[in-house]
């Protein structure tokens, strides 16, 4: 399936979800004789291509309907739209889709002060924590140690898609080293984020976190979270 974000408008797919969805699933996607749809979840780990090709080929075995004669390509990617936007809770204002940070925007609030954060273990920051620190637009860093694809999917704001399997030098060169705190996340929650952390410590950063419970606990809490669109269409 394509990793690429689908594109559809969000309020025509929250008029079809009203029509065609809410019998099975829940005017607030609660569930009722199908899967609760409000679960960030469940939200922040299907990609949109699975969402799609769920509503359009329906789920054998199941219930779930193939929409594809029904709907038209439009009226589908809308749904598929509609229900990414749910990700941060189903009451949850629509959408922001940003493109890639450039090196430039690394620093978030490079003029304000830095947070002032208690690591369990010297390394673990809690979502608590980090989530004070955006609310307050402290100075610092968020790396998002997954797959580039995941980083579109969805990512806290301001985050950096750094996957873990790249060679430092493709991240590291833009990343001050200085008392900037660096805090890194994935799902894991440790696996990937400890990987880049180590990377940075083998470079003498020493200001460096991990999301102690990463994204997808930050996610079904109800937390920030954006989307990636695609650089070259939102220029």
């Amino acid at each position: 399936m394509s990793i690429k974000p689908v594109t559809g408008n969000v309020a025509l797919g929250k008029t079809l979800y009203a029509k065609h969805c809410v019998t099975c699933h829940g005017a607030k996607g609660e569930g009722i004789r199908a899967p609760a749809l409000a679960n960030p979840l469940l939200l922040a780990t299907a990609s949109d291509a699975f969402l799609r090709y769920t509503i359009s080929e329906g789920r054998d075995s199941t219930p779930m309907p193939s929409f594809k004669d029904s709907l038209s390509k439009m009226e589908i990617n809308a749904l598929t739209a509609y229900l990414r936007s749910r990700a941060s809770g189903w009451n949850a204002p629509e959408r922001v889709t940003v493109t890639e940070p450039l090196p430039k925007d690394y620093v978030l609030n490079p003029h304000h002060k830095a947070p002032t954060f208690t690591l369990r273990e010297g390394l673990y920051v809690s979502a608590e924590q980090l989530l004070k620190a955006l609310k307050d637009s402290s100075r610092m860093i968020i790396l998002d140690a997954r797959s580039k694809a995941a980083w579109h999917q969805t990512h806290i704001p301001g985050a950096i898609s750094v996957p873990y399997y790249e060679e430092p030098d493709k991240f590291i060169k833009d990343i001050p080293n200085d008392s900037t705190w660096i805090v890194c996340y994935c799902a894991c929650p440790h696996a990937a984020s400890t990987q880049v952390v180590n990377t940075l410590k083998r470079f003498g950063y020493k200001h460096t976190a991990i999301l102690d419970e990463g994204i997808l606990v930050w996610a079904q809490r109800g937390y920030p979270v954006q989307y990636g669109g695609d650089n070259k269409s939102q220029k």
